[in-house]
């Protein structure tokens, strides 16, 4: 507990030097503008005090001077006001835009080990609520503090001035209140914990609905779904309640405690004014700063308890902030271009971050020319984790890869990411047009170099069939598409990059066999000028690989070509005869 409340502090420290501390000069004016406003404020109580008394001296010529000089610092002060707060909502956003920028930019560098630790829920929850929050809190209490030293300050001074006996009622109040707030805070925290995860929840839900609607409507989840969503708004209200039932309690002991004191002041000012030792005037401008005093206390314990809320926040961005971020490794030598897609892999052994249980197991090929190649095995083999190890979304945690004959990790990944394209099952598609779709592989490819990508996958014809053409908005996910025409898309972004080795991971997955033959054919069009490493269960696409490497058990079990496999692996076989090859390869397996 100790330890996470230590973690909370030092994420509030940092953020404080990173973020707020650059723009400290812009805080200050907006600090200034609020300690001029304060002073101005603070002269207005005296001043009606002042009137009052001239009323009650029947001094008209002075009672004219101070309704002037009341209205003129009354104007003033609310000026200052709207300025500062203009000011302060503008400085806040930039604050806020800048920690959501960079927890933004964390989340999209961030290692695969580390970005797979949260849901999309808690993603969205920490960007959107907890960094605004943190700079809410700071800003209030950087402008705030000295405001709230000013108005003390003046407060007791006056008060003082005023009646020392009446002062007295500062010896009950402040012990007082800082009970209730003392006890109030560790209820707040607790409170806070529930109410962001009840939001990483919230928001896991939504994302995950939206996100699988047609889904939903296949299985006729509909009801369960709104009753699901009914319970979460369910549980927000009751998080509410006891939040508002939190907050009522304080509220009714704080009203309890300045009530009994507001009592003592009117008591005793009606002794001393009995007495001559107090004027009318006096008392109400006693009462008045007595209460300003009341109302900085009273802050003074809102930002002690506001803590406790923060230091929530806190805790839950530090864990983004302090993300291993790829960029930390882009200082590296440049992959070579125009050789051999070489590639080879030696011992490899890897485990997932989250479990212990090795995927990879002492696995070792070596590709030395262009071509076709097919990594097949049974589901869970560790096929579809060699393709994110070959593109270092993970590190391993034995053996390495090398290409061109150097190390991975004597390359950049941005150099390395752009001799090795992976495209994985169900690739990524923006709600924009075709042409800004495919720009995305390569932001300065001209209209020509798109053409010609699209003519080598075999999707140009189908583009210029369409009334936009390139210009095409193709919704959200590619939902207007195929899943035929999203794979050959998906390959003519990849040829945009010119990469020197292809992964295409279970590609041809969920296409009929007339689609899963046009993405075939371009395939082996490709393996002329690049080592194309296709991932596949389907037979088709297996036969036709130069090299076929059979994953089993985390490892290289066999290798060779479709005719010396069927002969000599019984797993390849197995893998063969599951996939339903035509009758009319049956003599293959008899060889």
């Amino acid at each position: 507990m100790q330890e996470n409340e230590k973690r909370e502090s030092q994420t509030l420290k940092q953020i404080f030097k990173q973020y707020l501390l650059p723009q400290k000069w812009q805080i200050l004016f907006i600090a200034a503008l609020i300690l001029i406003g304060v002073a101005l404020g603070n002269a207005s109580p005296y001043i009606y005090g002042k009137m009052v008394d001239a009323i009650s001296g029947g001094n008209l010529n002075g009672l004219m001077v101070l309704i002037a000089l009341y209205c003129g610092v009354t104007l003033l002060t609310l000026g200052l006001s709207l300025f500062e707060k203009y000011c302060g909502e503008m400085v806040s956003f930039h604050i806020a835009a800048r920690i959501r920028q960079s927890l933004f930019d964390n989340v999209v560098r961030a290692k695969c080990k580390d970005f797979s630790k949260f849901t999309s829920g808690e993603y969205i929850s920490r960007l959107n609520g907890d960094s605004e929050g943190i700079v809410s809190f700071f800003l209030d209490l950087i402008t705030n503090i000295g405001q709230i030293a000013v108005n003390l300050a003046i407060s007791i001074g006056f008060i003082i001035g005023i009646s020392l006996r009446l002062s007295s009622v500062a010896f009950f109040y402040l012990p007082a209140s800082f009970l209730v707030s003392y006890f109030a805070r560790k209820h707040y925290k607790k409170l806070a914990q529930h109410q962001r995860e009840l939001e990483d929840k919230h928001y896991g839900f939504l994302t995950e609905t939206l996100a699988n609607h047609s889904g939903i409507k296949s299985f006729q989840m509909e009801d369960g779904i709104i009753v699901k969503y009914s319970e979460i708004i369910s549980r927000r209200l009751r998080l509410v309640k006891r939040n508002l039932l939190l907050g009522n309690v304080i509220s009714v002991i704080s009203s309890v405690v300045m009530l009994a004191s507001s009592m003592y002041i009117i008591y005793t000012s009606a002794l001393l004014i009995k007495g001559g030792a107090l004027t009318l005037g006096d008392m109400i401008s006693f009462n008045t700063y007595i209460n300003i005093m009341f109302s900085s206390v009273g802050k003074i314990w809102s930002f002690n308890i506001s803590r406790q809320t923060v230091l929530v926040s806190a805790g839950r961005i530090s864990d983004i902030l302090n993300m291993d971020s790829e960029e930390q490794d882009q200082d590296r030598t440049s992959a070579r271009t125009n050789l051999p897609p070489f590639l080879q892999a030696s011992n490899i052994g890897f485990c997932y971050p989250e479990t212990d249980v090795p995927v990879l197991n002492d696995l070792s090929f070596s590709i030395e020319r262009e071509g076709l190649y097919c990594f097949v095995g049974k589901n869970g083999c560790g096929k579809s984790t060699l393709a994110k190890l070959l593109v270092r979304f993970y590190d391993t945690n034995i053996g390495g890869f090398q290409l061109h004959g150097r190390p991975y990790h004597s390359y950049s990944l941005k150099e390395l990411r752009k001799t090795i394209t992976y495209i994985q099952k169900d690739d990524f598609f923006l709600n924009d047009t075709i042409y800004q779709n495919l720009l995305i592989a390569n932001t300065s490819a001209e209209l020509t170099d798109v053409e010609l990508a699209c003519r080598e996958a075999d999707i140009y014809d189908f583009i210029m069939s369409l009334p936009e053409r390139f210009d095409t908005v193709i919704g959200e996910g590619g939902s207007t598409l195929s899943s035929g025409q999203k794979q050959k898309l998906g390959i003519a972004r990849a040829l945009l990059r010119r990469s020197d080795i292809l992964i295409l991971d279970e590609v041809t997955a969920n296409l009929d066999g007339e689609a899963e033959q046009e993405v075939l054919s371009v395939l082996l069009k490709l393996r002329k000028h690049a080592a194309v490493l296709l991932i596949s269960h389907r037979a088709s696409s297996i036969m036709k690989a130069d090299t076929i490497f059979v994953v089993d058990e985390g490892k290289i079990a066999a290798f060779g070509s479709h005719a010396s496999l069927c002969g000599e692996c019984a797993l390849y076989r197995q893998l063969f005869c599951e996939a339903n090859v035509p009758h009319a390869d049956e003599h293959a397996l008899q060889k």
